[in-house]
């Protein structure tokens, strides 16, 4: 005996509902399961993936440009250190000083710069978050990243930092990273330092910034011969809004090295150029990226 089924018009529609309830529900349990697996990968593997985001030019001093950039001291910085600065660098005079730091210069391997660059990326999607209530933010992405590296002996004690609108950095700066595999640390280190090339780039809005914090120029870094110089800062001394005197100076005039040194409040609040740096470099953990 043959049974047979005659489909009507409603049994037709039901058929084409419970179809597109099976399609619905397959696909919305993909997608679920495609958005759980993405929600669980560590943020850093998208670090990479921010250059299609987010335009970020990134760039090398090799070893003759470093070499040569030292020892023609561009920015004049090396030749305006007075004898406590030299003694505190290991020597006794300028033209000595530009020969050993030329002596130092070197470049990046291309693990370093690979490291480099996400770290710049990074950087500059922290920044992009933020751009849309900071007109800073938006002029510090507009500043192209460059970078020299150099090796023992070490210029500046080794410390890192900003000449023109390149960011100085060491072998022992970057052996630590690639070390450390964390991203974020450098990328604070970065951004610390890019706040003190967009200081000197856009001098009015620093200058407004300056005031609106309550900072007064008092004097220069010309007015005692203890001051310690930074290529990072400007040549005021300032007080802050609690007519309390910014200085660093050394405990003598002779003396040991960079570091030999007696701050008036502490490191981070040195300057008026160094509190804005910390407080900037903050945003590398206060956002999520």
């Amino acid at each position: 005996m043959t049974i047979k089924f005659k489909l009507n018009d409603k049994s037709i529609v039901w058929i084409i509902f419970i179809v597109l309830m099976i399609v619905y529900i397959v696909g919305f349990g993909v997608f679920m399961y495609r958005s759980s697996r993405v929600q669980t990968k560590p943020k850093e593997q998208y670090v990479v993936e921010m250059e299609k985001v987010i335009p970020c030019s990134v760039s090398f001093l090799t070893q003759s440009e470093s070499q040569q950039f030292l020892k023609n001291d561009n920015d004049n910085y090396g030749r305006s250190l007075n004898k406590p600065n030299l003694i505190a660098l290991g020597v006794d005079n300028n033209e000595t000083l530009l020969e050993k730091w030329g002596d130092s210069a070197s470049e990046f391997s291309d693990e370093e710069k690979s490291l480099l660059k996400d770290a710049c990326f990074y950087v500059d999607k922290v920044l992009h978050l933020n751009s849309k209530s900071k007109t800073m933010n938006k002029q510090m992405l507009s500043i192209p990243w460059i970078f020299a590296k150099t090796i023992a002996p070490y210029y500046l004690d080794g410390l890192p930092h900003t000449r023109n609108n390149v960011i100085w950095l060491t072998d022992r700066i970057m052996s630590n990273a690639l070390n450390a595999r964390d991203v974020k640390i450098l990328s604070k280190l970065l951004l610390h330092e890019k706040t003190h090339i967009w200081e000197r780039a856009f001098p009015m809005e620093m200058q407004e910034w300056i005031h609106a914090n309550g900072f007064e120029v008092v004097g220069t870094v010309y007015d005692d011969v203890l001051y310690r110089r930074n290529p990072d800062l400007d040549n005021n001394i300032y007080k802050n809004r609690d007519r309390v005197k910014l200085e660093v100076k050394f405990r003598d005039e002779t003396p040991f090295d960079l570091h030999d040194v007696v701050f008036s409040v502490n490191s981070k609040n040195e300057h008026p150029y160094e509190i804005l740096a910390y407080n900037i470099e903050k945003l590398v953990y206060e956002n999520i990226v």
